[in-house]
């Protein structure tokens, strides 16, 4: 399975932008060939927590949209999070941290095919 979960923590003064940057993802993600999944829930229990995620057939394919021009607007709402976001992918081996997509943007690094 081929994961990009995102973990944001927002203020509520951050919310309405933060949704509106994720939202405007989904359905344009779903559509791409090789997207499996697209989603964006929030936890009952802590609302400040909204969760990101996407699923792809193939690695090459999660690291093309992390590599993307589209994703940016991803990265922009995790700048808006109040605290570092909680960020796990999964290629085959789970990595974690926004280190690893910093890799993964920077052309020729991260992406095991």
């Amino acid at each position: 399975m081929n994961r990009i979960e995102i973990v944001i923590a927002v203020k509520p003064d951050k919310r309405d932008e933060v949704l509106e940057l994720l939202r405007s993802q989904l359905e344009s993600t779903r559509i791409k060939p090789g997207c499996l999944e697209c989603r964006l829930s929030q936890d009952l229990g802590c609302p400040e927590e909204l969760l990101y995620s996407e699923v792809w057939e193939t690695a090459a394919l999660m690291c093309g949209r992390i590599r993307g021009e589209g994703f940016s607007r991803v990265l922009v709402a995790i700048d808006l999070g109040y605290k570092p976001p909680v960020v796990h992918l999964d290629e085959g081996k789970r990595r974690s941290g926004l280190e690893t997509l910093a890799g993964i943007r920077s052309v020729g690094e991260g992406c095991h095919t």
